[in-house]
């Protein structure tokens, strides 16, 4: 079961279970810590104790400042990236279907390895338009699925 933190294997009725705090945790934190729920005949109980007091994140915490501006600067940095990528790509895929002696077999498999990195950085502008919309990029605490589809 995935509960925007961990995933959490199957068990049966009445047993506990113990999952490490996910790995992107513990390396914002260098903190080891253990989440635990158990599993009932009503289904799975709360997470104890508390992620924020496990894992070591707290995401309203004022002295996480210095990590949300970093997290913002290589949000920026790579947004930067992938749109000269893509206006380079553009513009040799361009000038690859313009003239017309440099169509050939090797010509082709780069003007399709050209489309695949052009689709790519397309994907991920989409997938930053719809997932991530604000400019707040601590969303270490609510990873949503559509995250792990894309």
């Amino acid at each position: 079961m995935w509960d925007n933190i961990s995933c959490w294997p199957s068990s049966v009725p009445g047993r506990m279970v113990e999952v490490e705090c996910p790995r992107f945790l513990r390396m914002l934190t260098s903190r080891n810590g253990s989440l635990f729920r158990n599993c009932t005949q009503d289904g799975w109980s709360e997470t104890f104790p508390r992620p924020n007091l496990a894992c070591g994140v707290n995401v309203n915490d004022s002295s996480n400042e210095k990590r949300h501006s970093y997290l913002l600067k290589l949000k920026v940095m790579y947004t930067v990236g992938y749109s000269s990528s893509l206006v380079m790509l553009l513009v040799a895929l361009g000038i690859l279907c313009a003239f017309r002696r440099l169509h050939c077999t090797r010509n082709y498999i780069h003007m399709h390895l050209f489309v695949s990195f052009i689709l790519r950085a397309l994907s991920n502008f989409i997938k930053d338009a719809v997932l991530f919309s604000s400019d707040d990029v601590t969303y270490c605490d609510a990873h949503r699925a559509g995250c792990k589809l894309v």
